[in-house]
């Protein structure tokens, strides 16, 4: 029990617990809170919430179970559940309609999930540093959709990204098992950061299409080969790894203004009138 819990002034003693002006609870977050045992643990009920909840952040605890995600309070905008000891499949088909944040990265999670219901507001989603596989769908997002994590799983298949959300900004889709060669010449126009790095993709990427704005580019660490064109890379783009994969080619080309790429581990920078040759004229990445 923390401290504070159990009198009777529940907003403004109870740590953790905000209030409006007529009393009633908009929001609750134990993530920075600490009981005689050092934390929270066991099975969470989530099908009670005050009506009137609008953020819940149980991040950092020690919860587990598989938690109820379909009778959400319906105002609910937030819900953090990072970094604990769920497990099963969660069930995202019920979720609260107005719902922005979702966080269930760092926990046991595993199975499938259904990403063609989403709530249409949904901004942030974050499954990240889970046991999910299989191929998830990512040509039913919501259009809402800035930034989508599904790093550090074991998914699988060729993921679609020809249909992302227009205004998506972020996708991470490191360390999975992707395999396949990605279409990367429909990507949203605002895409800023790509990571597909890790995984076991292959064949050569069209690299000619890319995001005009995009500035993060993570390719290292899959099976790609071939001579890739980069030659129309973004002049913005400032982090581009292509290590450990089979590339090879000859000759050389200019780099855009103020990007950086690693080439055989090798960090090389230059401005837009310098060029680099790898090997005197050739290159070969790994």
């Amino acid at each position: 029990m923390p401290d504070g819990w159990g009198g009777p002034s529940l907003c403004s003693a109870w740590q953790g617990i905000t209030c409006d002006g007529a009393g009633n609870v908009q929001s609750l977050d134990l993530s920075d809170i600490t009981t005689e045992h050092g934390g929270f643990s066991g099975r969470v009920d989530l099908t009670a919430l005050p009506s009137g909840l609008q953020e819940l952040n149980l991040d950092y605890s020690q919860f587990s179970g598989t938690p109820d995600l379909t009778a959400l309070p319906s105002g609910l905008t937030g819900l953090y559940l990072e970094f604990n000891n769920f497990s099963g499949t969660p069930d995202l088909t019920a979720l609260p309609s107005g719902l922005q944040y979702l966080g269930l990265g760092g926990n046991e999670f595993s199975g499938t999930p259904d990403l063609t219901a989403l709530p249409s507001s949904l901004q942030y989603l974050y499954l990240h540093d889970n046991q999910f596989s299989g191929t998830p769908d990512l040509t039913a997002l919501p259009s809402s959709l800035q930034s989508l994590s599904l790093q550090e799983n074991q998914f699988s298949g060729t993921p679609a990204l020809t249909a992302l959300p227009s205004g998506l900004t972020g996708l991470y889709l490191e360390l999975n098992n992707f395999s396949g060669t990605p279409d990367l010449t429909a990507l949203p126009s605002g895409l800023w950061y790509l990571g597909l790095g890790g995984n076991e993709f292959s064949g050569t990427p069209d690299l000619t299409a890319l995001p005009s704005g995009l500035q993060e580019l993570y390719l290292g660490g899959n099976e790609f080969s071939g001579t890739p064109d980069l030659t129309a890379l973004s002049s913005g783009l400032t982090y581009f790894f292509l290590n450990h994969n089979d590339f090879q080619g000859s000759g050389s080309f200019t780099t855009p203004n103020d990007w950086c790429s690693q080439v055989d581990d090798t960090q090389v920078c230059g401005s837009a009138d310098a060029s680099f040759d790898c090997d005197g004229g050739t290159w070969h990445c790994n």
